[in-house]
């Protein structure tokens, strides 16, 4: 039976709403996922630097994460705020997947 984003992540449905977050099926909703590797060796010009990019974007998160003491301090509102993705309302909305 599927399961909602809810119940894999031990979240409750109104935390979720809270936060702006779709409770979807986790995998009817979402069969689709990009891998970040797979842009690693691209050749497309447009998508040529985005794998550094998004391994310096999310070392940094990391490093500021090693920080955090409390999930008051500035640390953690700062890892909060760059792991908050919107979806754009006229693009194909990704999602999350068990697979």
């Amino acid at each position: 039976m599927p399961k909602r984003i809810s119940e894999i992540f031990g979240v409750s449905e109104d935390d979720l709403k809270n936060e702006g977050v779709f409770n979807g099926f986790i995998d009817l909703d979402s069969v689709f996922y990009v891998d970040p590797h797979l842009v690693k060796n691209t050749k497309i010009p447009e998508l040529e630097n985005s794998y550094i990019h998004f391994k310096k974007y999310f070392s940094e998160i990391l490093h500021v994460l090693e920080n955090v003491k409390t999930s008051e301090d500035r640390f953690f509102s700062t890892a909060h705020k760059k792991l908050i993705f919107p979806e754009l309302s006229f693009v194909l909305p990704l999602g999350y997947s068990t697979g």
